[in-house]
């Protein structure tokens, strides 16, 4: 299973005018052909994933709220709109003419939910808390990534957490998206590395979350996670529709 973050390195954080409808460059390009399907019964955030095949874009298991947190790098917060934006899921499959590159993405798919959903939105900044991803007194032991290895953080068979081929602001992106509170990397480890945590090991406290367990799984790695005042992005949805028919 593909875990929130590769919306992180598919959509990357772009220029606030960018990922406004009302604002983007005349020039922007349109996905040629959309569909947009409710996705399976059943499905939740650890089944969310997009990629970006040569071409296209695939986003599964995604509600509206998710897609539009994604296009900050999850370091923003989605506010307004009709409670299912937050939970109806859809797959949506958007394909272009020709490839585009990370630059273009942002604001392709605000095009798309502007059409297909008439989406309407606004940007505010406010200072909230958030958390500093450090390390402890000795920075992490962790193995450099291989030349060509692919960029992913997944959760294998045991239900551990691989990380492949991360930067440190990977790392910190990740945990943006499982927790939903705002993280800095500020670690200062330079590269990008290979390493695991097994957040299940961590389960003493009955009912707690995945995400929850996250933290302590990371801090016995050697990070620290240390609270923390931040100025954050907050989206603001001022009009939301169920998408259109394919």
């Amino acid at each position: 299973m593909i875990l929130p973050i590769l919306l992180v390195a598919a959509l990357s954080p772009a220029a606030q005018a960018q990922t406004d409808p009302q604002t983007q460059p005349k020039t922007v390009r349109h996905f040629e052909a959309v569909s947009i399907k409710p996705s399976k019964p059943g499905a939740v955030l650890q089944d969310m994933r997009i990629t970006l095949p040569p071409g296209r874009m695939e986003a599964v298991n995604i509600t509206v709220n998710e897609l539009l947190a994604a296009m900050t790098g999850f370091a923003g917060k989605v506010e307004g709109g009709p409670k299912w934006a937050a939970s109806d899921r859809y797959d949506i499959i958007a394909k272009a003419k020709g490839e585009f590159g990370p630059a273009e993405t942002n604001a392709m798919v605000m095009t798309l939910l502007a059409d297909r959903f008439k989406l309407a939105i606004r940007h505010e900044s406010r200072e909230v808390p958030g958390f500093a991803l450090l390390t402890g007194k000795q920075a992490p032991d962790l193995a450099p990534a291989k030349a060509g290895e692919k960029t992913q953080i997944r959760l294998d068979d045991l239900r551990r957490v691989v990380f492949q081929n991360v930067s440190m602001g990977g790392v910190a992106s990740y945990l943006r998206s499982m927790w939903g509170e705002p993280v800095e990397d500020r670690t200062g480890m330079k590269g990008n590395f290979n390493f695991s945590i097994e957040p299940e090991s961590f389960a003493d406290t009955p009912g707690e979350s995945f995400s929850a367990r996250i933290r302590p799984a990371i801090e016995a790695l050697g990070f620290r996670v240390q609270p923390l005042k931040v100025p954050r992005d907050f989206t603001i949805i001022e009009r939301v529709d169920r998408p259109t028919e394919n």
